[in-house]
């Protein structure tokens, strides 16, 4: 008796010295919320090293990445989230502070605002190119909306992606409409 005993308490001070996902994942958290971005960065990932399928760890990445306007980083990491959990339909933090909607909706809307961050480049490139991003944007926002209808944020983003676009779309008119005035003009002799 008292040799498994004794093997139960090494073994708890065996797994005391390697946190677990949970454990690492909280660090992650406490250091998010006291602004340390770095400390928390390594703590999600040492989270995923031990549980690869945490997608709370790569939702809270994908946050850390926007926020830094790393926005390839944050696309991934909001995707990985996404695949894994559809693919599980659960979260492992549902009940403490979110439920599984609410996450599924904030990943949604952290695809949504990191692939906002690409748009200018894009319309520099091509308006098409823009056009089919503003497409993704707007229904990753429309379908965070749809799985929580409560998420003022994504609410908020998918009004500034509308009125960023629909902008844009006058801005083209206006310019088309300036150069075919120009070619009248040049045709006329004016």
């Amino acid at each position: 008796m008292k040799k498994v005993l004794l093997l139960a308490v090494v073994s708890s001070v065996l797994c005391a010295c390697e946190p677990d996902e949970m454990d690492r994942y909280n660090k992650g958290v406490e250091f998010q919320k006291d602004g340390k971005l770095s400390d928390a960065e390594v703590e999600y990932k040492g989270a995923l090293k031990i549980n690869p399928n945490m997608a709370e760890a790569y939702l809270n990445l994908a946050g850390i990445y926007l926020g830094k306007d790393w926005y390839e980083g944050s696309i991934e990491c909001s995707k990985k989230a996404i695949d894994i959990f559809e693919r599980t339909k659960h979260t492992s933090i549902d009940g403490q502070l979110q439920s599984f909607p609410e996450v599924l909706s904030a990943a949604y809307n952290n695809l949504g605002a990191a692939q906002m961050g690409l748009i200018e480049d894009l319309k520099e490139k091509s308006p098409e190119l823009a056009f089919e991003k503003w497409k993704e944007i707007i229904d990753n926002l429309k379908k965070a909306i749809e799985i929580d209808p409560q998420n003022a944020e994504a609410q908020t983003n998918l009004k500034k992606n509308t009125d960023a676009r629909d902008e844009y779309i006058s801005e083209i008119k206006s310019a088309k409409a300036e150069k075919t005035q120009e070619a009248i003009e040049s045709f006329l002799g004016e």
